[in-house]
């Protein structure tokens, strides 16, 4: 058990620059999300800590081990690493007890630690089959158990849940966390899924053109994000455009009034936190569309100037379209200058 230290990490693809000075820190036992969009990075940086890519520059640290420097890289195993790409790729001709008991040393205690990690993830009666008799959560939660059956420092996950159906995919995340919370595995997960950082993660590393931007709790990430795309990355935002006074006031389309001067920008707003009501001698808003999910709905919303935001409400539902509400914004302000 130990943390990951990555400073100034640069990697190069030829002459393509794929990881741009990239610095991150994963505390022991904990999950971290790296999330970002494909082709910013996030699968270099697994097999850069893995031992599979040599770095241009900068440093990887395991607690206090240097693992990887320009001059000098630790073979990948000798690392210590367990590692589960995309598809979990299980040997097809192995049973389950022999994928997981693939990288131990034979004898005793290798039989021991198999049944180990087969009780571990709840497959300790499906030891003899093959994978191609598993489900597809059950040969996921057996590439998780090959994974950690030599007790690695760290866990790397590559998108794992991307080749699962969305009812699969909810269903084993929270599995999967509990298994890694119980294993005490210090565990990077990168994938492009939002809901799956924010469900998973203790904490959240937003990814952005070979660079981490941002690393808080998925709370904090979601409601104080470092920039626009960090914003829509991690949920719904709507960026709407602002002006902020010298004094500090902040003023949006959904604000009562408007300032003469001031800075010109934008602030993002969760659906959430605008509230709608019926104000008639004060409606600001035209009810346009309606997206209708069972337990909320997405109430568009057309305003002055045809800015358009959206307000996410509880069922019932208690506006048609056409309706004229006054919206109002029930959040914090979140300005970014245009500058």
């Amino acid at each position: 058990m130990t943390d990951i230290r990555i400073d100034g990490l640069t990697v190069y693809y030829g002459t393509t620059r794929v990881l741009n000075e990239l610095s991150l820190f994963v505390p022991t036992q904990n999950l971290v999300a790296v999330l970002g969009p494909s082709g910013c990075g996030k699968s270099t940086l697994l097999r850069s800590i893995a031992g599979f890519v040599a770095p241009k520059a900068g440093t990887i640290r395991f607690g206090s081990t240097l693992m990887s420097v320009s001059s000098v890289q630790v073979p990948p195993e000798r690392r210590n690493v367990g590692y589960v790409p995309q598809e979990g790729a299980l040997f097809p001709h192995l049973s389950v007890s022999k994928n997981v008991g693939f990288g131990l040393a034979k004898g005793k205690d290798s039989h021991k630690r198999i049944a180990e990690m087969l009780d571990l993830v709840g497959l300790a009666d499906f030891k003899n089959r093959l994978p191609h008799q598993l489900s597809g959560g059950q040969q996921f939660r057996v590439a998780i158990a090959r994974a950690l059956a030599p007790a690695p420092n760290v866990m790397l996950l590559d998108e794992p849940f991307s080749s699962l159906d969305a009812q699969l995919r909810e269903e084993l995340r929270y599995e999967i966390k509990k298994i890694l919370k119980d294993s005490k595995t210090t565990t990077l997960l990168v994938t492009h899924d939002r809901e799956e950082a924010l469900v998973m993660a203790d904490l959240i590393a937003p990814m952005k053109n070979g660079k981490i931007v941002q690393l808080g709790s998925p709370q904090d990430v979601y409601n104080n994000p470092s920039g626009l795309e960090t914003a829509i990355s991690t949920g719904d935002a709507l960026i709407v455009p602002a002006i902020k006074t010298k004094a500090g006031k902040i003023y949006t389309a959904l604000s009562a009034t408007k300032p003469l001067r001031g800075e010109s920008g934008n602030v993002i707003i969760r659906p959430e936190e605008i509230e709608i009501s019926f104000k008639k001698e004060k409606s600001n808003a035209k009810v346009s569309e309606i997206e209708y999910f069972g337990h909320d709905a997405l109430i568009h919303l057309e305003l002055a100037n045809k800015i358009k935001v959206s307000a996410r409400v509880a069922a019932p539902v208690a506006v048609k379209v056409g309706d004229r509400v006054n919206a109002k914004q029930k959040g914090p302000l979140r300005f970014f200058s245009k500058n």
